[in-house]
């Protein structure tokens, strides 16, 4: 038979929520600002992207391991000079949207 309508608007619902979850990453992440990056330094060039973390914070890969660059250390080409992926920034106007928008969906339920 067919399902109720409540049932679909509820699926409709948690697959919202769910899409939404995925928006935020790109959103309220330096994600974009790191592939941009990328892209820059593949081609050989300085990239002017600001990647929202400190300058102290680049990590230097090599033969699978991670360290600190020495403050001064000259960049290796043997090396992969990364940024750290950092999420949770937030501005005021999301967090007031946010908790406006979960107040309107109690008072409509």
């Amino acid at each position: 038979g067919r399902g109720k309508e409540s049932d679909l608007c509820e699926a409709l619902r948690c697959l919202g929520q769910a899409l939404h979850t995925l928006e935020d990453f790109p959103a309220h992440s330096n994600y974009c600002e790191l592939v941009l990056i990328d892209m820059e330094e593949r081609r050989g060039q300085h990239s002017p992207i600001f990647p929202h973390v400190g300058t102290e914070t680049i990590l230097k890969l090599e033969n699978g391991q991670f360290s600190r660059p020495k403050p001064g250390e000259r960049h290796d080409s043997r090396a992969k000079y990364v940024w750290p992926l950092v999420t949770g920034t937030f501005g005021g106007v999301d967090f007031l949207h946010s908790v406006l928008g979960e107040a309107n969906d109690h008072f409509t339920q």
